[in-house]
């Protein structure tokens, strides 16, 4: 579950999907080089390492992430330069890609929890009178807690993919046409032991614990409305309370995890028999050793972290300049690289003269709006 903002190229919709049906790819964010990566990267691969053929299109930033995950697999976020949060499904390999950008500025989240193979989804027993309890897994990933939690994955289960870490998951479908069971609690214990010592986590809740258990035993994700269709004025026919009513809105639309993608899957599953970490690595490994003896290469990263900030982008950037010392470095940094933007002041307590100067520096590169609003104004008005 991805929200997103347009900023740079082409309006893209979500998810990215190869066209061979192979790949389909989501992110939050931003990559600041996706051109300079279809410039380079990209310029001899064909869409036919997406499923098509001709050259690799390549009109937003989006774009680059299933090409190149085709050409160097789950590492290919090491030649990202941007803040994001990426989720990549690989449906050949069966793996699921999480990763998140060096500093961990777009948060990324996911869930794997246990839900109970009912008899009505096909499950048949391995001999009759066997009434052993069998297991499947949901998974999903998310860029807020929230749309996990609205999603129906229990709390315990929520987890926040660390800064700078890619998680590369492998799963398995139980498939229907066989009548494959699902799993017993034993195998569940045991992957939860596993799943906990690999991404080193500890819950003091059970997966088998009542509280969650009896909440989602047989269930799969719900993909909720919008909120605009489900805050509306409450007719309560059975005298409920606003909440109960909004639940069950909620509860009203289900469809399985895969299926919200539009996944065409070969055969019809009752869920996964199992979804595994089976690799995590850093993004960028720090050298965290000191050599330098200025901070001149330090105002160059920061005047390059702005330009490559804006580039690419649609719109002159747009900052609010105060006398103070943040605002000023960016305007600076902005003007030094000749990078047109506008600016504003609402002039208040500002030190004018400062004010002044700056805008002196930076005529015929930025355009300025001076708002004066008076103390009496803000006393009538605010």
């Amino acid at each position: 579950m991805f929200n997103h903002l347009h900023l740079t190229g082409r309006e893209t919709p979500q998810p990215f999907r190869s066209t061979d049906g192979r790949y389909i790819a989501s992110f939050n964010g931003e990559i600041y080089n996706w051109v300079d990566l279809a410039k380079n990267e990209l310029r001899e691969e064909t869409s036919g390492a997406s499923g098509g053929t001709g050259p690799v299109r390549v009109e937003s930033d989006g774009d680059v992430i299933i090409p190149m995950y085709r050409k160097y697999g789950a590492s290919f976020v090491k030649h990202l330069d941007g803040e994001f949060g990426i989720i990549v499904l690989d449906l050949e390999k069966r793996q699921i890609v999480l990763a998140t950008d060096i500093f961990g500025t777009k948060p990324l989240y996911f869930s794997v929890f246990p839900v109970e193979v009912s008899q009505e989804e096909g499950c048949k027993r391995a001999s009759p009178g066997n009434d052993e309890k069998r297991y499947s897994y949901q998974f999903g990933a998310s860029i807020y807690r929230s749309g996990l939690s609205r999603a129906g994955a229990p709390g315990y289960s929520i987890q926040m993919v660390k800064p700078n870490t890619v998680l590369v998951f492998e799963y398995e479908f139980l498939k229907a046409s066989t009548g494959e069971c699902g799993v017993s609690r034993e195998e569940v214990d045991l992957f939860e032991r596993e799943h906990r010592e690999k991404l080193g986590t500890a819950s003091a809740e059970s997966i088998f614990s009542k509280s969650t258990m009896d909440t989602f035993i047989n269930k799969v994700f719900q993909r909720p409305k919008p909120l605009s269709e489900v805050q509306k004025p409450v007719e309560e026919e059975d005298g409920s309370d606003p909440q109960r009513y909004l639940k069950s809105k909620l509860d009203s639309e289900t469809s399985p995890l895969l299926n919200g993608a539009n996944i065409e899957l070969k055969e019809p599953t009752v869920g996964m028999r199992s979804v595994r970490l089976v690799d995590s690595f850093s993004v960028y490994e720090f050298d965290l050793r000191q050599f330098k003896d200025s901070t001149d290469d330090a105002i160059t990263a920061f005047e390059n972290a702005l330009e490559k900030r804006v580039k690419t982008s649609l719109h002159p950037p747009f900052i609010g300049l105060s006398a103070g010392y943040d605002a000023g470095a960016i305007h600076l940094a902005l003007t030094n690289r000749k990078t047109p933007h506008y600016f504003y002041t609402i002039m208040g307590v500002e030190d004018m003269k400062v004010i002044e100067r700056r805008y002196e520096f930076s005529k015929g590169n930025a355009r300025s709006i001076i708002i004066d609003y008076s103390y009496n104004f803000f006393q009538e008005f605010g």
